[in-house]
């Protein structure tokens, strides 16, 4: 792929200027690439030494992103212990270096591994926390993501039986509508399309299809200003 092939010149060009926090940045970026595109053993290998080194010259948020990463390589993988046990330990890492912005995409990542694990009471007790912290932050495209994901995983929970469908069903629309909201005010027309779509399959899993059909068609609406085929054909199947 490009992006494998840019970040290898990088790398080349990187050692050659002994920056070694730039060689650092690079090879956790190529460490992710790799697991992105299946070459797993290469992507374990890569990520696990740029931790090493990245606690070494003290980048606690180089070791923050390359700890979510590997995290993110083995819940691929089907291991979510161990992607759970990874995402804790970027989360701690980015919070002692007091960046906000990937402990919160840690925590959202380490709430999926959790449910994917089937450990639904851990991960409500995480997602009530993490949705705290997503609306403390400042509008952005990060902050109207994070609430996308906060409100898939509270849809995806609604049949675990811990909470009451009815609270869950409203913690998810609050989550989706807040993402909205965010969406509106910086303009992010992609954003506002995945918020109103999954509102509309909310409202379908609700028997609610009236107001169902409305929100698909905000949504195909949205996601053509976006000029965004990916997203258009998904709620235009809805």
């Amino acid at each position: 792929p490009i992006a494998i092939d840019n970040l290898h010149k990088a790398q080349t060009l990187a050692q050659r200027s002994g920056d070694a926090s730039l060689l650092l940045a690079v090879e956790s970026s190529l460490g992710n690439a790799y697991a992105l595109t299946g070459r797993d053993a290469e992507a374990e290998r890569l990520l696990r030494s740029s931790i090493d080194r990245a606690r070494t010259l003290r980048e606690a948020e180089t070791a923050a992103q390359a700890l979510n990463n590997l995290g993110n390589l083995f819940a691929l993988q089907g291991r979510f212990a161990d992607a759970a046990g990874s995402y804790r330990e970027a989360i701690a890492v980015a919070n002692g270096a007091g960046n906000k912005r990937i402990a919160i995409r840690a925590s959202t990542n380490l709430g999926r591994a959790l449910t994917d694990a089937g450990r639904f009471g851990e991960a409500i007790a995480l997602l009530s926390v993490l949705g705290e912290e997503i609306r403390a932050q400042a509008p952005s495209h990060e902050k109207a993501y994070g609430l996308i994901a906060l409100g898939r995983l509270y849809t995806r929970l609604l049949a675990s039986g811990i909470v009451p469908v009815a609270e869950m069903s409203r913690r998810a629309y609050t989550a989706l509508n807040d993402a909205l909201v965010v969406a509106d005010a910086i303009q992010d027309a992609r954003a506002r399309s995945y918020a109103l779509g999954y509102l509309g399959e909310l409202y379908e899993q609700g028997a609610r299809y009236d107001e169902a059909l409305q929100f698909a068609q905000r949504a195909i609406f949205a996601a053509q200003q976006a000029d965004a085929p990916e997203v258009l054909y998904r709620w235009q199947w809805q």
